[in-house]
């Protein structure tokens, strides 16, 4: 006889599968965005190299001297902030996530170069291990950010057509220019109670839901294998 707990689980677990696949092309989407500048990154490592030199610097000398719980520690928590940063701020138009998965494909095809460069082709399979679950979790987390992105447009889109004669559309743009976040919960407010805002509304429940069941335990396991891989010096 299953207990609560169990059915509790596989409940969740069942309903973030189905959640993933209404947003599937958001994160195939995502996918692509993440090769096309992993490639652009690994071509032409020109832009922001001294940032980007500066920012693995500043990471090294945050895990040099730290034992191994604290180093999965470090990073699990980072990841658990950048992953959901990347979802919930698709409320900014999916602009943010969109820029998050480019910067990741850049730095990383970045830094796929310059090891490559310094130990040989052959060193980036060593460095696969490092990315097998915490490059799904954050494409994930970026194709949720997408998703309410997208709804969060459609809302607008439908917001401004529906109010642009009681409020004049020239004061709307201006407004959405100055502060469009702002103007999204102004927007939101007002509407409340729209099949578009139940559908955000919707996208944000389900969005934390496999936040919480797959995207953490996919960037906990990442983390314990990172945290072991670069204390054995790997």
């Amino acid at each position: 006889m299953k207990t609560k707990q169990e059915s509790f689980f596989k409940k969740n677990f069942k309903l973030s599968f189905e959640f993933l696949k209404e947003f599937k092309w958001h994160s195939i989407f995502a996918l692509g965005i993440f090769c096309l500048f992993f490639l652009t990154g690994f071509l032409y490592p020109y832009l922001f190299r001294e940032k980007i030199i500066e920012l693995i610097t500043n990471l090294a000398s945050l895990i040099e001297g730290k034992n191994a719980f604290q180093i999965i520690s470090l990073i699990f928590f980072n990841n658990i902030k950048a992953s959901f940063l990347a979802m919930i701020l698709g409320l900014s138009f999916g602009l943010f996530p969109l820029i998050t998965i480019i910067g990741n494909g850049y730095l990383l095809g970045f830094v796929a170069r310059e090891t490559a460069l310094i130990e040989g082709i052959s060193i980036l399979w060593k460095l696969f291990p490092h990315g097998i679950f915490e490059l799904p979790a954050i494409i994930l987390a970026v194709g949720i950010g997408l998703k309410i992105g997208y709804s969060t447009i459609l809302f607008i889109g439908d917001f401004m057509e529906k109010y642009k004669k009681k409020l004049n559309l020239f004061i709307l743009i201006l407004l959405f220019i100055i502060s469009p976040l702002i103007f999204l919960a102004v927007a939101y407010f007002i509407s409340r109670k729209t099949k578009l805002v139940k559908g955000i509304n919707g996208n944000l429940k389900k969005g934390f839901r496999f936040f919480i069941f797959v995207i953490i335990p996919l960037l906990l396991i990442a983390a314990v294998i990172e945290g072991i891989l670069i204390g054995i010096g790997l």
